[in-house]
Order: C-alpha cells, then sequence, then structure tokens
C-alpha cells in the first residue's frame, strides 16, 4: 500500500477542487498492470508521491515525462530549459537539489526544485515542485536518485547504447527497427512476455523489483548478438530486434533460455514475427502484444 501523508492529501484535495485536474499519475500509482504506462516512468509517478512532489518533470532534449498537477506549464517550462540546459549542465552538481523559484497556486505556496542526472551517459535534468518549506530527507531522496539512475532501455544489442526509457518508446524503438531494416532488408522482431511477478514486487517492494527485472533484462540480452536492438517496455514485455535473421536462427537461439533469478523460476513465453523494410511495423507490434496469452 502507497503510504502518503496526511498534509500532502490535504493540498491534493484542495488543488483538486480549486483546479478541477488531477493527473491520473495519483490516481493509479498502485495498479502495476495499467498498460498504457511504461514501469519505468510509474515508478517515478509513485516515489513522487511518496516525497511529497505535487508536480515533477523529467528533461533530456525535451520533456521527456511528466506526473502530477501541471501547477507550471510544461510549454513553458521547456523553453526556459532550452536557454538554461547548458548552464545546467555546466554548473551543477550531479543529484544536488537545487533551489530554482517558488510561486503561488490555488492559494498555496510552493518551491521548485532541480537536479542533474546521468543515465548511461545522457544527462537528465529533473525538476519537481513541494509545498514551501517541506522537506525531502536525504536518504528519500537517495531513493529517487536511485530510481532515476535506474532507467534506460539500450539499442544496438551489446553495444550498450542507452537512451531513457519512456511512455513513447515503442515509436521511438519501431523507428530505429525501421533504419536497421532500410540496410538489412530483413529482421525479426520478438516478444517476450514473462509472468506475472505483481505479488512479488507487492511483497518485495520498488528496489527489489527492479532487480529482478534488471536480471531478466541481463540474462535475455546476453543471447543477443551485437547488431539486435532490446526494448523493455513494461514489467511484463521484452522486445528484441535481430537484423538479417529468421525465424529459425531467432528460435534457435533463444529457446533454450532459462530464465532464474535466485531463487524464483520466471515463466515467459516467446513470439516472433519475420519482418521487412515493407512491413506495418506498428501492425505486427500489435499483434506480438496481443498474442501474449
Amino acid at each position: 500500500m502507497l503510504q502518503l501523508k496526511k498534509e500532502f492529501l490535504d493540498i491534493c484535495d484542495e488543488l483538486t477542487q480549486e483546479m478541477g485536474q488531477l493527473d491520473p499519475h495519483f490516481k493509479v500509482v498502485e495498479a502495476w498492470d495499467n498498460e498504457s504506462w511504461d514501469f519505468f516512468g510509474k515508478a517515478i509517478a509513485i516515489k513522487a508521491a511518496e516525497l511529497g512532489i505535487f508536480q515533477s518533470i523529467l528533461y533530456q532534449d525535451s520533456i521527456l515525462y511528466e506526473s502530477g498537477y501541471r501547477l507550471l506549464n510544461p510549454s513553458k517550462i521547456n523553453a526556459k530549459l532550452e536557454k538554461w540546459k547548458h548552464k545546467a549542465f555546466r554548473e551543477y552538481t550531479p543529484f544536488k537539489r537545487i533551489p530554482t523559484g517558488s510561486f503561488e497556486a490555488a492559494g498555496k505556496k510552493f518551491e521548485i526544485f532541480s537536479s542533474l542526472h546521468t543515465v548511461h551517459n545522457s544527462k537528465l535534468i529533473f525538476i519537481f515542485v513541494i509545498a514551501q518549506g517541506a522537506e525531502i530527507p536525504d536518504e528519500k531522496w537517495k531513493e529517487m536518485v536511485q530510481l532515476i539512475e535506474s532507467l534506460g532501455f539500450s539499442l544496438g544489442g551489446k553495444k550498450n547504447i542507452y537512451e531513457p526509457l519512456f511512455t513513447d518508446i515503442s515509436e521511438r524503438f519501431l523507428r530505429h527497427v525501421q533504419n536497421e531494416l532500410i540496410e538489412s532488408g530483413t529482421g525479426v522482431l520478438t516478444h517476450f512476455y514473462i509472468q506475472d511477478l505483481n505479488k512479488y514486487f507487492e511483497s518485495m517492494g520498488m528496489q527489489k523489483s527492479f532487480e529482478i527485472l534488471k536480471s531478466v533484462h541481463t540474462l535475455l540480452q546476453s543471447h543477443l548478438k551485437k547488431d539486435d536492438s532490446f526494448i523493455h517496455v513494461s514489467s511484463r514485455s521484452i522486445f528484441t530486434f535481430s537484423p538479417r535473421c529468421t525465424s529459425q536462427i531467432v528460435l534457435e537461439r533463444f529457446e533454450d533460455v532459462f530464465i532464474q533469478v535466485h531463487h524464483l523460476i520466471i515463466d515467459y513465453r516467446m513470439r516472433f514475427r519475420e519482418v521487412t523494410s515493407e512491413s506495418d511495423l506498428k501492425q505486427v507490434w500489435t499483434e506480438l502484444v496481443l498474442d501474449r496469452n
């Protein structure tokens, strides 16, 4: 059960009455199986709520992920960050929370903080809003830092080229696959659908849940070739793309994969489709997702 401070909930009630809008990130933070959310993005929203954060924005070259109330206009934040990011990347100490402003909304006073993070060499800025005078304990802040630092998916298999992982990731991944197909001509898109680990997540907590998922991620990635691509879409779905490959080759490569994390044996199902540069990748993706049962 997610534990939120009474003061935080009271202000949420007042903001909802005054502003008439509450982002679903605070409504369904316990719904792990919501397919419209990526696992990692949802984890940020959960941790933000636990820390009493009313709005959070994660920024790279544009806003990548937002949760909470829109107390700050994202488009204005985006414009300011475009001018400000070089200064932040040059002067900020990684992970340190930097006060960057204050304002009033719905009769309440809020403070803005920013912090700099690195995800596999990709620099990110995390902007968040808390009630004026509220404090986030250092130990709790470290948990948020660890969470942000855990984000990422790899493009290029064993080349380990990383980018942040957020809700629009399937489209970005498919664009990458399409570009690969222009060169390779053919390939295989594979969907690994692992068993429902929800009961383990609930008992182990967020950090241990990530350890399980990362172990699954690492094991499957170890069977990739250097030109293969990999994406961890959600807590149950993992996709790979193997250029210049056939279904038979992919089946032989993965048919003996046995997933065991500590003493937990994880069942999974594998579905794949051969694709070409003429294939409708969104349609193939949809069919693989629907064909998971």
